[in-house]
């Protein structure tokens, strides 16, 4: 009795269990994936293959020419300064250009020398070249198609071109791109206009389109914070407190 009593009594060890396993040790910064890297990879993949595809141009009219790159990065220091090289096409779409000057996008009344025009096209722009000579009516037709166009992408100059230096009434430019028209068609520089910049990704800068950091006529102006941010160099720090979704604007 009393051993029953005994073995009764003994304490039995019920908390014994085996320790959990000890937690893992936390990620170093070394180990963790760098985003930086990742998100630039990822954006730089994003830009070239925007490059590829704008550069196929698909779909533009039968009478749009594609013309050798004379290569860009020409600069002259004046409009002054005579041409290394002369244009391969009237209008150019590349070749040596003013560095410093480019012409206002929109609307432009007078004409504008080739040596600065050629530098908006680099920076990813089209130009509508009419013949001075152009009757009224049509010059009117073409202002209301290019201030349309600029409300899809501000990279878009009309201008007027001396009649000795216009073979067709019309001839719109871009870079690489020339589309001369026998008359006014708006479908046609619309279509073109589709093909060949309308796109292109911009960001305007305080509110004021700017056409920019183009890549073979390609215009990125970018530079579109939600991405680039966590890329930016310290010089770039200014562009880190913008509202990325009311300052970057992709045009598609």
């Amino acid at each position: 009795m009393s051993n029953k009593k005994a073995r009764r009594g003994t304490p039995r060890n019920t908390n014994a269990s085996t320790p959990p396993p000890a937690a893992p040790a936390p990620a170093t910064r070394r180990n963790r994936p760098n985003q930086n890297v990742i998100i630039g990879v990822v954006v730089v993949a994003l830009l070239i293959g925007v490059y590829v595809w704008r550069n196929a141009s698909s779909g533009l009219p039968a009478e749009a020419q594609k013309i050798a790159d004379m290569g860009q990065g020409l600069h002259l220091d004046t409009v002054d300064d005579a041409l290394p090289v002369a244009f391969n096409s009237n209008p150019p779409t590349s070749g040596w250009h003013v560095g410093n000057a480019l012409a206002p996008w929109g609307i432009q009344m007078q004409p504008v020398d080739d040596k600065i025009s050629v530098h908006n096209i680099e920076h990813g722009g089209i130009i509508i070249h009419y013949r001075a000579s152009l009757d009224t009516a049509s010059v009117q037709t073409l202002d209301k198609l290019a201030r349309d166009l600029q409300r899809r992408n501000p990279c878009v100059i009309l201008l007027p071109r001396p009649d000795e230096l216009i073979d067709t009434p019309v001839v719109v430019t871009s870079w690489n791109y020339l589309m001369p028209l026998a008359e006014v068609d708006t479908a046609k520089i619309t279509s073109f206009f589709e093909g060949r910049l309308h796109h292109r990704i911009l960001a305007p800068t305080h509110h004021t389109p700017h056409c920019h950091m183009a890549v073979g006529g390609v215009c990125f102006d970018v530079v579109m914070h939600a991405i680039y941010s966590p890329v930016l160099t310290p010089r770039h720090s200014r562009l880190r407190g913008r509202k990325s979704a009311s300052t970057v604007r992709a045009v598609l």
